[in-house]
This record gives C-alpha cells, sequence and structure tokens, in this order.
C-alpha cells in the first residue's frame, strides 16, 4: 500500500462516518419532531407517555430515552 491508498482509505472513512452521522442526527430530528406534535399539539401529557410512544413509533428504547431528555430540556426541568 502507498500513501495515496492510505489517505483514499481516510477519506473513505469519514465519508462513511459522515454518512453514519448524518443518519444518526435525522434520526434524533424525527424524535424531536414526533415530541413536539405530540406533546404540543395541545393535549396535557407527562414525559414517561411521550417516551413509550416514542419508543413503540420508533420501535427502539434508545428513542423512548432520547424523547424524553428532550421534553425535559425544552420544558426546563
Amino acid at each position: 500500500m502507498n500513501n495515496i491508498d492510505i489517505v483514499d482509505m481516510d477519506i473513505l472513512k469519514d465519508e462513511r462516518n459522515f454518512e453514519e452521522m448524518s443518519k444518526m442526527k435525522n434520526y434524533m430530528m424525527d424524535i424531536e419532531e414526533f415530541c413536539d406534535g405530540y406533546a404540543f399539539g395541545g393535549d396535557e401529557c407527562d414525559f414517561d407517555e411521550v417516551a413509550a410512544a416514542a419508543t413503540k413509533t420508533f420501535h427502539s428504547t434508545m428513542a423512548g430515552a432520547f424523547a424524553k431528555d428532550y421534553l425535559k430540556r425544552q420544558r426546563g426541568e
């Protein structure tokens, strides 16, 4: 392997990392949007209820945990 191949591989790794980070950011933004629509749609609801709905909707316990943290940050609690 020469130096050019190593640099090309590093660039490829960076592009893959960027794609993965972009997917994660979009995923987190989708959860935030879900929370905004669910929690601020007019009805009062608790964080656990929204977290459970996010877990069910996104099929991930991480989504529920992130939703709960997001709502706590938004409501200042």
